[in-house]
């Protein structure tokens, strides 16, 4: 018995994060997982993270402006903020 994609995984996954599939994908540092990459996946049904690690905030903040004009702010997806820890002027920023 051939099961379709949307069917697999975890059914309290897809419904806790309003996803079709239960999949994630992103988070890879310095943008490699990009707003493009972010929006195309919440768009088909998947949850998704920004890669925001290295990056600087105004980079950071424009990346969230596209994404969220592009999905909207109810869509699936988040973005990945590493805290730099032992570094003070930039943990309060």
């Amino acid at each position: 018995m051939k099961k379709e994609p949307a069917s697999l995984g975890s059914a309290a996954f897809r419904r806790d994060h309003g996803v079709r599939f239960a999949y994630a994908a992103g988070a890879m540092a310095k943008g490699i997982a990009s707003p493009e990459l972010v929006t195309r996946m919440s768009r088909a049904g998947f949850l998704a993270w920004y890669g925001a690690g290295g990056q600087r905030h105004e980079v950071i903040r424009a990346a969230i402006r596209r994404i969220v004009e592009s999905v909207g702010p109810q869509a699936p997806w988040g973005v990945n903020l590493l805290q730099p820890i032992g570094i003070p002027h930039l943990e309060d920023t």
